[in-house]
């Protein structure tokens, strides 16, 4: 594409956003796009889903003014800064970037980012955090979450579809506020082959070097975890699943890539906590003091467990 047509198309782009007119931005993706940003959750492909996000953004910045700032782009992408100033009585001047991979056709994926969390800022703690069109009854499309766990293996949420999942996102800087809602989650859950614990834990600070070493600290963690879900099942007198070890997952993020499509911010100040349903999408995020956190998330998995 040439340069001064991908400084119009990412200019059009803010311009559409401004008037918060979704039709002008959905005809400016290729065919088969792919767009994100904090206010879903995960990756929207395809023109429907794309369209469906790019209307929450709309909604999420129904009040603003947003103001184009600059464009950089070259032969293939482009990346334009934008701000949004929010009205009374959040009164925040939100700045975001949006970076788009372009094709002749249009904008074949696209990302942006922006501190999402003025959008519920007021919540408090321990209450379901998530962006304003996430409150609506099935939060839109499953998360899309893929890498490879601590034990090398491929991870892929969509694979643990059919089960309530709790995923609880933690730093080594909230490692005691991790323990505690590891813990409470555990005594809540274990024993219940419905639900699947996924520990994705901030490791982007850890050098390449290092991360066998990192893997061999996850294995114990991962183990300790299993042992307590084995634990739970002979506790309450149930058979111990077959596949027990396979319903406690140890997710590493090296690059902050799995938290982007979460939209958690890093670096963590404390441990999120997020609830899954049984196809994938999400139903809530807790955050705030460790055991209440993850009091609410046990109470929003039962919920789905009926």
């Amino acid at each position: 594409m040439q340069r001064a047509s991908a400084i119009k198309l990412a200019q059009d782009f803010t311009a559409a956003l401004s008037r918060r007119d979704v039709t002008a931005l959905t005809r400016l993706f290729a065919a088969q796009p792919s767009y994100s940003d904090p206010t879903r959750p995960g990756l929207s492909q395809g023109t429907s889903a794309v369209t469906a996000h790019l209307a929450a953004l709309c909604e999420s910045l129904a009040d603003a003014v947003i103001t184009p700032l600059d464009v950089l782009v070259d032969h293939e992408s482009a990346c334009v800064r934008w701000m949004a100033q929010l009205p009374a009585p959040r009164s925040h001047a939100l700045d975001a970037v949006t970076w788009m991979r372009l094709r002749e056709d249009g904008i074949e994926e696209a990302h942006s980012y922006f501190d999402a969390s003025v959008f519920f800022e007021d919540a408090k703690e321990g209450e379901p955090v998530v962006a304003p069109d996430a409150r609506m009854a099935g939060m839109g499309e499953p998360v899309v979450l893929r890498g490879q766990d601590s034990r090398n293996l491929p991870f892929d949420l969509a694979q643990l579809r059919g089960r309530v999942v709790v995923l609880l996102a933690a730093s080594r800087s909230a490692h005691e506020d991790a323990q505690l809602i590891a813990q409470t989650l555990g005594d809540h859950f274990g024993g219940n082959p419905d639900v699947l614990l996924v520990f994705l834990l901030d490791a982007t600070d850890i050098p390449k070097l290092l991360r066998p070493v990192a893997r061999s600290a996850m294995a114990t963690l991962r183990a300790q975890a299993v042992r307590r879900f084995r634990e739970g099942f002979e506790q309450r007198g149930r058979p111990v699943p077959r596949h027990v070890e396979d319903m406690v997952w140890f997710v590493p993020d090296y690059d902050g890539t799995l938290f982007n499509a979460l939209s958690i911010r890093l670096p963590l100040q404390a441990a999120v906590v997020a609830v899954m349903d049984q196809e994938g999408r999400l139903r809530g995020v807790f955050h705030g003091p460790g055991g209440q956190a993850a009091h609410k998330a046990a109470e929003q998995g039962m919920a789905l467990l009926g």
